[in-house]
């Protein structure tokens, strides 16, 4: 008797309580994004530039300009990663040429 008693006990009381929690997650919405390309160039042992991948721009602009119209220099490839993340960008490596002059890497991020 007291075994039916806690079968039917179980039955109504742990059985919700056990649905509620298989229930599916609610479908996330999915994000947009928007991809880039970018490489960094090795102009000195202490300059390193971006191509600017831009296509707004003209092409005979094909490095990141600073504000006096010059192409930007970065003191290292870390300075110049940290400008692309700051833009929003998440950075995949993609490759280096053959003779270690250039670092390639895809951009994605969400479309703004």
């Amino acid at each position: 008797m007291k075994r039916l008693f806690f079968l039917a006990l179980l039955a109504t009381t742990g059985l919700p309580s056990l649905t509620s929690q298989a229930r599916t997650p609610a479908a996330t919405a999915a994000v947009a994004y928007e991809y880039g390309t970018a490489a960094i160039n090795k102009y000195t042992l202490r300059q390193w530039r971006l191509s600017d991948t831009d296509p707004t721009h003209s092409r005979t602009q094909w490095y990141v300009q600073n504000e006096q119209g010059k192409d930007r220099f970065w003191m290292s490839q870390a300075e110049v990663l940290n400008y692309l993340a700051s833009q929003g960008w998440e950075i995949l490596p993609q490759g280096v040429s053959p003779d270690g002059v250039n670092f390639y890497y895809m951009l994605r991020r969400p479309v703004r």
